[in-house]
């Protein structure tokens, strides 16, 4: 439950941290209802209530008649106290999020650019879209208070850097943070899509699981996994932790390959990859039936779908490009399944609730594993799942860095 850390404070600031708490998950209370929650007298609760006010934390929404008559002041925490912006940066566009300390969607807009597009020019997309967002608003007053970005790739934390980018190549190797910061002029928080994708779903479809894998297949070339253990996410001593992509897959090549990037996982079992594979053989004169059903949709757009639909009515050149990527999925959630154990195994970005072959495939190949078999669900939520996941960690990173400073302030 997202909520604000009472760590390292003292009690006065305690007691005006769980009042706010109360509010932030209940909306409207009385001051006797927080008392009674927190144990506060009521006298207590009413001269922290008044010092919140004061801040524009705490909104008092007027005296509302109950059942005995009485006709106490409810209050409100001000979820639109200050303003989130939560970006979601692919290897084509860029989508950005308004939303207040709620974590509801205000406005949202998206910009798409070239693959090939310069830092400079992405830095401008991004403050581009925080101006068209920002104009839109119908909150008038209200502030930024700090920016989350969800993107593909390793986040250094401590160096402020995101590289091990293979979708997005104007990010990779580059002082992100620092860029963002300057051109937004607020805080900004960076993780990594297969993380915060994990923390959606979990938070979202299956808040009763402790352990939980999210395998993250993105629509170009990025494989990877966020990983919740003892509900916490796992993130490892250096914040790669779930970079699968970069496993060794190709016994074919040498060492000296895969450190140049051959043989790795996501160069041969991507969705980039398979759909370069699935092109050759059309163009190739193979893959009759897949080619008829493009031509009769009149695209020559390839999709995971289609590619199921066609193996489906008998289309067995695509069989033959499809299953060794499904293997190799396969060999990524057995190999997780036997590290972590964990109690589900999502499979989300390009894969959805909407592949029920590769679903069927995969289970096909488990239920020869017995004991060992790994629990499998496909992702309900797509882009969702980061979307959640990204403005959960930038709330909470909003209330204890940003929002108790300021009830210290306010003794």
């Amino acid at each position: 439950m997202i909520g604000i850390s009472k760590e390292k404070l003292n009690m006065r600031d305690r007691n005006a941290i769980d009042i706010l708490n109360e509010l932030i998950h209940n909306t409207l209370l009385s001051p006797s209802e927080i008392g009674q929650s927190t144990g506060l007298s009521q006298a207590t609760v009413c001269r922290i209530l008044g010092q919140l006010q004061d801040g524009n934390l705490v909104k008092n929404m007027g005296k509302v008649a109950t059942s005995k008559g009485r006709k106490p002041n409810l209050f409100s925490f001000n979820f639109n106290y200050g303003l989130l912006l939560h970006y979601y940066v692919t290897n084509r566009k860029v989508t950005g999020y308004l939303l207040n300390l709620a974590g509801d969607i205000i406005n949202h807009c998206e910009i798409s650019y070239e693959q090939s597009v310069a830092l400079e020019d992405l830095i401008k997309i991004i403050d581009d879209i925080r101006k068209e967002l920002y104009k839109k608003r119908e909150l008038k007053f209200a502030q930024i208070l700090a920016a989350g970005f969800t993107v593909p790739g390793v986040v250094d934390k401590f160096t402020r850097k995101v590289y091990k980018i293979p979708d997005v190549l104007s990010l990779n190797e580059t002082n992100f943070y620092d860029y963002a910061e300057k051109v937004l002029g607020v805080p900004i928080v960076v993780n990594n899509a297969s993380w915060m994708a994990a923390l959606g779903e979990k938070n979202t479809n299956y808040k009763f699981v402790e352990n939980l894998v999210y395998l993250n297949i993105t629509n170009n070339i990025g494989i990877g996994v966020g990983i919740i253990i003892d509900n916490k996410l796992v993130k490892g001593a250096n914040d790669y932790a779930g970079e699968v992509g970069q496993f060794y897959f190709d016994p074919n090549c040498s060492i000296d390959d895969y450190l140049k990037g051959k043989g790795q996982l996501e160069n041969e079992a991507s969705i980039k990859a398979l759909f370069a594979r699935v092109d050759r053989r059309i163009s190739m004169g193979d893959a009759k039936i897949l080619s008829r059903m493009l031509k009769q949709e009149e695209t020559s757009h390839i999709s995971l779908e289609i590619l199921e639909e066609a193996v489906q009515q008998g289309d067995t050149d695509v069989f033959e490009e499809l299953e060794p990527t499904m293997k190799a999925w396969a060999i990524i959630i057995i190999n997780m399944n036997l590290l972590l154990n964990p109690d589900f195994i999502i499979l989300g970005g390009a894969i959805s609730d909407k592949n029920s072959y590769v679903y069927q495939y995969l289970n096909g190949i488990f239920n020869n594993l017995g004991i060992v078999s790994p629990k499998i669900r496909l992702s309900t939520l797509g882009d969702d799942a980061q979307l959640i996941g990204g403005t959960d960690v930038l709330k909470q990173y909003v209330y204890d860095n940003i929002i108790v400073p300021r009830v210290k302030n306010a003794d």
